[in-house]
């Protein structure tokens, strides 16, 4: 045998993709990949509000009047991350939140297409 899986019938049967490639090589992927880029960069800014306003999280919690454990979860990008909420941590840090756009990342494409 050459170590290619086979499905009944002797034809080679499709590898499925791999999480890189379906976030690379489909529509959907790509949407979900952006999605992801906007949360990291929101958190790490947000992150670095906090280093320069020198607040905690128990500090930006008590602000914000909730748990420690939420603003946790907003730094990690787990939860809590609303326009809203995050607006509303920025002031409490003594900073605005800007948002701006510009061309769309270029993605990896696959061989296949």
């Amino acid at each position: 045998m050459d170590g290619k899986m086979t499905k009944k019938g002797g034809s080679p049967r499709a590898r499925p993709m791999s999480n890189s490639e379906w976030l690379a090589n489909t529509a959907e992927g790509r949407v979900v990949d952006e999605q992801q880029r906007v949360i990291v960069e929101a958190t790490f800014a947000l992150g670095r509000a906090m280093d320069a306003a020198r607040y905690s999280n128990a500090d930006l919690a008590r602000e914000l009047g909730v748990d420690r454990s939420v603003v946790s979860k907003m730094l990690r990008g787990s939860q809590g991350l609303s326009l809203e909420r995050l607006a509303h941590a920025f002031h409490a840090l003594g900073y605005s939140l800007h948002v701006s756009y510009g061309p769309a990342v270029k993605h990896a494409r696959g061989a296949g297409e």
